[in-house]
């Protein structure tokens, strides 16, 4: 599975780069089922000089995240939020409350996510009839 995984209030603290409780051996479980990880945030260029929201304050959280294990594909910077992913098929959405720790460690068959199947999406609940 590939795995589209906000950084602020979702893995740390919003505002720091402290990492929320379990939010470490969720990201470890990913990479141990063989996952794919692609980090978004907002953080890049807008936050020139700032200590966490700024390049070297991401590639500071990154490097920990590195030396603990945790690996990714990619890292997609300057995005804010909300952000919708547009696929053509099975789609898993994990809603989190800002700041919420990772209870219950890390779940492979998804049973904390909820299922889009396509029907729902392309005429259903999610169509806002255009």
């Amino acid at each position: 599975m590939v795995y589209f995984v906000d950084i602020d209030g979702t893995i740390v603290r919003h505002g720091t780069n402290d990492l929320l409780p379990g939010a470490l051996e969720w990201l470890q479980g990913l990479c141990a089922a063989g996952s794919t990880i692609v980090f978004t945030t907002r953080r890049g260029d807008e936050f020139l000089g700032h200590p966490i929201y700024s390049d070297a304050g991401l590639q500071s959280l990154l490097n920990s995240l590195y030396i603990k294990g945790v690996r990714w594909h990619d890292v997609v910077k300057n995005i804010g939020s909300p952000r919708v992913l547009v696929n053509d098929e099975e789609c898993r959405v994990i809603q989190r409350e800002t700041n919420q720790a990772w209870e219950g460690g890390f779940d492979e068959r998804g049973e904390n996510s909820i299922f889009l199947p396509l029907p729902l999406v392309r005429g259903g609940l999610l169509s806002d009839g255009h």
